[in-house]
Parts: structure tokens; C-alpha cells; sequence
């Protein structure tokens, strides 16, 4: 059996194998503490530099308040996306799923030295290279996130791509049919006084 570390070094060099392998496996304990690991160090390391520049004390309610939204948005994305795969035919644990997107959000860690490295850099390069590296982080953890699901549930890439799309599209097609409507009442309103 793997440790936390091999997992981790498999999830990064052989990403849909090892994805694939901890959602069978359902780690769930080891994904808690890779995911717990990659939201606190970020944060911590955030903390540390708004005390040296003497931010508000009100700066650790904070952080906890996106701990815990953390934990909740991983919880919720999972049942989420597990219905979406089960609906679209795919095969699996929403455990599993858990699991695999707990390891999947592993890219965040490399946020702490990013910044560190970026404190070297003259001023007019450090936003650029923070954003264009932030970008990077973000489509690789969301890569990770399209080759869990495709993992757990033996899809294709394209199908978890939609898998993961879908919560998305749903909500932009609900919003567009509210202002639809929301129009359509106004615009007959005026009318419907005039009866």
C-alpha cells in the first residue's frame, strides 16, 4: 500500500492512473490530509505576511470562514459532480470521487514558494509573474479535477469535462431563463395595467 508521499508523487508525474487507483481505494483519510495540508499552508503563509504588515486582527476569522468554506465547497462539488456522473452513465463511489479530489487540489501547495520567489522579483514583474503562475496552478488543479472524475467513474476525458461543466452551464442556463422571464413580465406589465 502507497503512502501519502508516493501518492502524491504518482498524482503528479502518472495523474490519471493514480487518481483512478485512490478513488477505487477511496483514501478518504489521505486525500483529508493532502487537501487540509494544500488549504492551510497557503493560508497560513497569507496570515503570517498580513501580521508582519500589521493587518486587522479580524484577518484569522477570515481565514477559518474560508477553511470551512473550503471543506464545504469540496463536499458539495463532490455530490454534485457524483450525481452528473451517474447520470451520464459513469460508474463509481461518490467516496472515491471524494478521495480523488482531495489529492487533486494538490497544484495549490506551490502557491507558498511562488510567493516567496515572487518577493525577489523587481516590483513591475512580481504581479505578472504571480498572476501567470496563479493561472497555471488553477488549470492544472482543474485538470486533476477532469482526470479524478474521469478516473472514478472510468469515463472519458471528454465526458468528465462535461461532468464538470455541467453544475455551470445549468446554473448559466437558469439565470438566463430568470432574466428571460423577468423581462418578458416586465415588458407585459404595462400592459396588464391597461386591461
Amino acid at each position: 500500500m502507497e503512502t501519502i508521499l508516493e501518492d502524491i508523487y504518482d498524482v503528479m508525474f502518472q495523474p490519471r492512473a493514480a487518481l483512478g487507483r485512490i478513488a477505487n481505494q477511496a483514501k478518504l483519510s489521505s486525500a483529508l490530509v493532502v487537501f487540509l495540508v494544500c488549504v492551510f499552508v497557503p493560508m497560513w503563509a497569507i496570515y503570517l505576511g498580513m501580521q508582519v504588515t500589521g493587518s486587522p486582527t479580524s484577518v484569522g476569522f477570515i481565514m477559518v470562514a474560508q477553511a470551512i468554506g473550503s471543506v464545504a465547497v469540496w463536499l458539495i462539488g463532490t455530490a454534485v459532480w457524483h450525481l452528473c456522473a451517474e447520470l451520464l452513465g459513469g460508474r463509481g463511489s461518490a467516496v472515491g470521487l471524494l478521495a480523488a479530489l482531495g489529492f487533486a487540489h494538490f497544484p495549490r501547495i506551490f502557491i507558498v514558494p511562488l510567493w516567496v520567489l515572487a518577493t525577489w522579483l523587481p516590483a513591475a514583474v512580481a504581479p505578472l509573474f504571480l498572476g501567470g503562475t496563479g493561472v497555471v496552478i488553477a488549470l492544472w488543479t482543474i485538470s486533476l479535477e477532469v482526470l479524478a472524475i474521469s478516473g472514478a467513474y472510468e469515463i472519458s476525458r471528454t465526458k468528465a469535462v462535461l461532468v464538470l461543466l455541467t453544475p455551470v452551464l445549468f446554473m448559466i442556463a437558469s439565470v438566463l431563463i430568470l432574466v428571460f422571464m423577468a423581462g418578458a413580465t416586465l415588458i407585459q406589465w404595462p400592459l396588464g395595467l391597461a386591461n
